[in-house]
């Protein structure tokens, strides 16, 4: 299980950490109810994580589980370049933990959540980041950042003004609001099983 992080660190969202911690302890108990050690993914050589323990099996599969990371915003390159704060519970949703993404529901919609496996994983995240903010300020929308998206390939984003979750296709405003804020879709979201690498 997770342990929970002091929560008086400076531009942390406190609810939305929270929230993420339980979030996580969920998905690995769905596993360890069933006998199994954690969720697993493919062994990459040249895709580790500090979320790997265990070696692989014979199918070539490791067990994983949540890390947590120390916390700092590594997004701030990111704000300057865009010249806008990014809402502090997004960055507390990236900034938190090693993991890999999960699946789970929401109000009846099947959605896939984005995590951090490494360093190299947040840079690719920070480039997907800012071209979907490029495109944003392109067709004059307001800034969403996005942290996952539906089984419909809708993405699931999160109003950089407003804080609330969101769902919208790419270039277009957002077309249904999932929840007023993080901590609560977070605390709102079932877990699944279901492997996310690879979908």
């Amino acid at each position: 299980m997770i342990t929970q992080f002091p929560t008086d660190i400076a531009d942390v969202d406190d609810s939305t950490l929270v929230a993420l911690a339980n979030l996580l302890n969920r998905h690995q108990s769905l596993f360890t109810e069933q006998g199994m050690p954690g969720p697993t993914v493919e062994f990459d050589a040249q895709w580790t994580s500090e979320c790997i323990y265990g070696s692989k099996d014979q199918n070539r599969q490791v067990t994983w589980k949540p890390v947590r990371r120390s916390y700092r915003n590594t997004f701030t390159d990111m704000e300057e370049a865009l010249e806008k704060k990014f809402h502090p519970s997004v960055v507390t949703f990236y900034c938190s933990h090693w993991s890999d993404g999960i699946w789970g529901e929401f109000a009846n919609e099947q959605i896939s959540l984005i995590q951090v496996w490494n360093d190299d994983d947040l840079d690719m995240l920070k480039k997907n980041l800012l071209g979907h903010a490029f495109a944003k300020h392109k067709n004059r929308l307001p800034l969403t950042l996005f942290i996952g998206c539906t089984s419909d390939d809708d993405i699931v984003s999160v109003d950089n003004e407003s804080g609330q979750v969101i769902v919208e296709k790419p270039g277009k405003k957002a077309f249904r609001v999932l929840a007023d804020n993080l901590a609560t879709f977070l605390d709102g979201f079932t877990p699944s099983t279901r492997p996310y690498s690879g979908e």
